[in-house]
């Protein structure tokens, strides 16, 4: 019984070693047929695949024999399967007569075919077909019999480790910046392997391995991280928006246009902040300024979108322009300029329901839909007299200033029916469809009912508390601003202290003063003076731009400067003065400690004059 006993363990123990080596996809050796295992059953045993005919059979793990592969064999694998798929050299034709000639192997050792058939269905040699038959290995399948190319795989280098390491040091350390070209880098590695005494590679050569550098790291090099960015960074994520007003993106840009002042002189260019909503599409506000970005150009262009342009569109005179687009955003996105993280833009924004959204930092594709609204009008701009074009390229050796036809006035014309038609052009994002058509597809109900959109309760409260903040001091006159003095009931015990007050850039007629949570209206002295804006205000006349006290003519700015040149001599003359009355009181004091005090005479009485009193008086006149 011990004897029984201990054989049965030695059986339970082989089988379960034989479970434990088992695995699906293993080669093993079933009827003297090489098999691979495909599937285990409890009941039935281990479902084993001819390799040579295809065919399955059920086996049990006793009648299992595994096939030992050697590392030899495990590396033969690992480079048949890299001539397969990463050898430039093997075309798919080779490819996909390998996959023929093994059908062919296996119909032949499974008796479907003779050899002479299986040879002719390939077009092959009986000799032929079993010198490639003795190569053929089920384990690898059709890869086995695949034609190695002849020559050096793509790829191979010939120069020595010395010279490879020269290169990759030029390469890294001189193509670096803007002015980094690939023939420096060549003139840098012929130098160094002269002076290694190495052996000098072609420019080929060098090329090649300049070339082998992925494109992202060759722009990095040269033009920095985030050229390479835009230029080669994936940019796979979209942003959908499902409601107008949900979503809308801001941004500024010089205007690549020159633009006159009244007297129709070149001035300079101008800068517009625009807004886009990304559901629609539409331009739902914009502001055109001549001072560079700033809180003012946030504030003014978002008042220009929230309400509507009624007042702007009087005054363009011009009844084809359609302009129906306005109302109270949910987000505005933005780039991270300091204008957009005031904290009164961002304050004003959370107190009306706007939640300001800064993109990343250094992802300009998160901006993309205002990036590319903007390059489409400046393509618009780029037809007009006096564009400046998108580089000096294009623009060769024409002034745009001299060229420049347009004052400010009317190219705020000319760009508010750029955006009507705009508005009235079909849009690839848009499927076909208009900004016009999917803004007012989106502001009417299933029912065909109107929906106005969202504004502020109170409007005037609203772009008061987005409009530009400044500060002065309150003198008895009133406030100084822009040349100008303000004054109101209010400012009655406010002298010599400062405030802080609100101004509309487009009518500097008054001031807007928060006293106890209500703006009041500071207006300004001289009730004649015509209204005028901030723009307005920079392109006056210069002789208004002067300020008290400037010198008119040449001869008073020479009579300035002799006065100047006197101040210097008078000073020269009084300084030897004083030196010499020091000198001659010093020489004074020692004569005196030598010889003694000069000699003081005696004082006498003057001479006194009698009055006759017999002397007749005269009477003073005022004549005399």
């Amino acid at each position: 019984m011990v004897l029984i006993y201990s054989v049965n363990r030695a059986e339970l123990q082989a089988e379960e070693e034989m479970r434990e080596i088992l695995q699906k996809g293993q080669l093993v050796v079933f009827e003297g047929k090489r098999c691979k295992i495909v599937s285990f059953d409890k009941t039935k045993g281990v479902l084993v695949q001819d390799r040579s005919d295809g065919s399955f059979s059920y086996a049990s793990p006793e009648q299992l024999t595994t096939v030992e592969e050697s590392n030899k064999t495990d590396e033969l694998k690992k480079n048949l399967h890299a001539l397969w798929f990463d050898d430039s050299r093997v075309t798919p034709e080779q490819r996909t007569l390998a996959s023929k000639r093994e059908t062919a192997f296996i119909a032949y050792r499974s008796k479907e075919l003779s050899r002479v058939e299986a040879a002719l269905s390939v077009g092959m040699s009986v000799s032929q077909f079993n010198r490639v038959l003795k190569k053929y290995r089920p384990e690898c399948g059709a890869i086995s019999i695949l034609a190695i190319p002849r020559g050096r795989k793509k790829g191979t280098r010939l120069l020595s480790g010395e010279v490879e390491a020269v290169i990759d040091f030029c390469i890294q350390k001189y193509y670096q910046g803007t002015g980094a070209t690939l023939e420096n880098v060549y003139q840098q590695v012929d130098t160094k392997c002269t002076l290694s005494g190495l052996s000098t590679p072609s420019r080929n050569a060098v090329s090649k391995r300049f070339y082998e550098i992925p494109a992202f790291d060759r722009c990095r090099m040269k033009w920095g991280l985030e050229k390479a960015k835009q230029t080669y960074g994936m940019k796979t994520r979209s942003k959908k928006v499902l409601h107008a007003l949900d979503f809308v993106q801001i941004d500024h840009t010089m205007v690549d246009c020159f633009i006159l002042d009244d007297a129709r002189v070149p001035l300079m260019r101008p800068w517009i902040t625009m807004l886009i909503d990304l559901r629609t599409r539409v331009v739902l506000g914009y502001y055109i300024s001549l001072c560079p970005p700033s809180a003012i150009s946030c504030a003014m262009a978002l008042v220009n979108a929230v309400f509507p342009k009624t007042k702007a569109l009087l005054a363009f005179n011009d009844p084809d322009i359609l302009y129906i687009c306005y109302g109270l955003m949910k987000v505005i996105h933005s780039d991270n300029a300091s204008e957009f993280k005031s904290e009164i833009f961002e304050a004003a924004c959370i107190a009306y329901g706007i939640d300001p959204v800064l993109r990343p930092l250094g992802a300009k594709h998160f901006g993309g839909h205002i990036e590319r609204l903007i390059g489409t009008f400046m393509g618009k701009v780029h037809f007009l007299r006096g564009s400046t074009q998108s580089n000096v390229v294009k623009r060769g050796e024409i002034d745009p200033a001299i060229q420049a036809t347009r004052v400010l006035e009317e190219f705020e014309l000319w760009f508010a029916r750029s955006v009507s038609i705009y508005h009235d052009t079909e849009h690839r994002a848009l499927e076909g469809r208009t900004p016009f058509e999917v803004w007012i597809e989106d502001m009417t109900t299933p029912g065909g009912q109107d929906i106005m959109p969202p504004t502020p309760a109170d409007p005037r409260t609203f772009a008061l508390d987005f409009y530009p903040e400044d500060h002065r001091v309150v003198s008895p006159k009133g406030i100084l601003f822009k040349e100008k003095y303000y004054d109101d009931q209010i400012l009655r015990g406010m002298t010599r202290e400062t405030v802080y007050f609100k101004y509309d850039p487009r009518d500097l007629s008054r001031l807007f003063l928060k006293v106890n949570g209500f703006y009041h209206d500071i207006v300004q002295c001289d009730l004649m003076a015509p209204p005028m804006s901030e723009n307005q205000y920079i392109l006056r006349a210069p002789e208004k731009r002067r300020k008290s006290g400037t010198v008119r003519s040449e001869r008073s700015h020479r009579l300035r400067e002799k006065n100047n040149e006197q101040d210097i001599e008078t000073a020269k003359e009084t300084k030897r003065a004083r030196k010499k009355r020091n000198a001659d009181a010093k020489h004074a004091q020692k004569t005196q400690s030598i010889i003694g005090p000069p000699a003081v005479p005696d004082a006498s009485d003057p001479a006194v004059k009698e009055i006759d009193p017999t002397r007749q008086r005269r009477k003073l006149r005022w004549e005399d």
